[in-house]
């Protein structure tokens, strides 16, 4: 990929940020929260490929746009609760009225915390950089470290942390691919016989896992907390309930993550 491409992908992230988080507030639209989160993820996916061309630690967002990104994180996460308990007609007064006070309270936090400066700076922060040339041999290390780095998570008992940490490397590869599927054609074509359609299939499916690990985490917390009355045996039922579907989709996605491992295996 020629210098004037990166270049032309970062520009193009930047600018896609900007919009996006200017556009959250006053009305926190999830699709539009979401895609924020999405391009922030792509952008640093894109950056750790360079800094494997450059032999160097990455570039490095602010604290105080990873805070932002984090508030955003907060109030999307409580958006898919109340939009589950909704979906299900689950009736839960005292946690929605908890889930709602948070995410108010983080609402407020991006009106103080946001400023197109930040956008800026960042935007700043790449353009000062020189960049080189990546070569496809960079691209197929950067798709071998992210999958070596998941056959060694998976070789011992993985723990729930381990699964979301996999999630991170499948989902790396795959905003690489769609990024360089249109600006780098000789990219594109080292990844012909990748199997990208079975990693994106598997990094929804642990994308899925990882939601509903954090919401019953978010549960257990809260859980002891509650008055003991009607509503918390109802809280405690449905706790119970996501642990047992918890415990079986773990054993679903580990038993397809060493599927995918097979089939990169002649690939790399």
């Amino acid at each position: 990929m020629k210098v004037h491409a990166i270049e032309k992908v970062l520009t193009g992230e930047t600018n896609k940020l900007e919009k996006l988080a200017g556009d959250i507030a006053p009305e926190f639209v999830a699709e539009t929260i979401h895609k924020f989160r999405v391009v922030v993820k792509r952008l640093r996916a894109f950056l750790r490929l360079l800094a494997v061309q450059k032999e160097e630690p990455g570039i490095k967002l602010s604290k105080k746009f990873k805070q932002l990104y984090g508030l955003a994180g907060a109030i999307r996460e409580a958006q898919l609760e109340i939009s589950l308990f909704a979906k299900h007609k689950i009736v839960l007064p005292s946690y929605l009225t908890k889930l709602e006070l948070d995410m108010s309270h983080n609402k407020q936090q991006w009106l103080v915390h946001y400023s197109k400066h930040l956008l800026n700076d960042l935007e700043h922060s790449l353009a000062d950089n020189n960049f080189t040339e990546l070569s496809t041999n960079t691209l197929r290390l950067f798709f071998e470290q992210q999958l070596t780095a998941i056959k060694t998570i998976t070789r011992t008992a993985p723990t729930d942390d381990h699964i979301h940490s996999c999630r991170k490397h499948l989902k790396d590869m795959l905003y690489i691919a769609r990024i360089i599927e249109k600006g780098w054609e000789e990219g594109y074509n080292e990844l012909a016989s990748f199997p990208l359609l079975q990693l994106e299939e598997l990094a929804g499916k642990l994308g899925n896992y990882n939601d509903a690990r954090i919401m019953l985490q978010q549960w257990m917390h809260f859980l002891p907390r509650m008055e003991q009355n009607n509503e918390a045996a109802a809280f405690q039922i449905l706790c119970k309930e996501a642990r047992l579907s918890q415990m079986a989709s773990k054993k679903r996605v580990l038993v397809e993550i060493d599927g995918l491992l097979n089939k990169t295996a002649a690939w790399s």
